[in-house]
C-alpha cells in the first residue's frame, strides 16, 4: 500500500557557514517516522495532509529521536 514516510533531519543547518555557498562535513541524522496510509489521507484535503505531514515531523524533533 502507498503511503507518505515522514523524514526528520536534524544537523542539516550546521552544513553551510553564514553568508557562504560552501559546505563543510557534519553529522547529520536521519529519522523516518510511521507511514502515513492512503486509507488515512484519502478523505483529507492538500491543507489538512500538509498540517498532518507537518506534525508528524515535528514529533519526531520534538521527541529527540533524531
Amino acid at each position: 500500500m502507498c503511503g507518505i514516510v515522514p523524514p526528520g533531519m536534524n544537523g542539516i543547518y550546521e552544513t553551510n557557514y553564514k553568508n557562504s555557498f560552501l559546505m563543510h562535513p557534519v553529522k547529520i541524522r536521519l529519522k523516518f517516522g510511521q507511514p502515513i496510509y492512503a486509507k488515512t489521507f484519502s478523505t483529507l484535503t492538500i491543507q489538512e495532509l500538509q498540517i498532518l505531514t507537518r506534525s508528524k515531523i515535528i514529533e519526531l524533533l520534538d521527541r529527540k529521536v533524531v
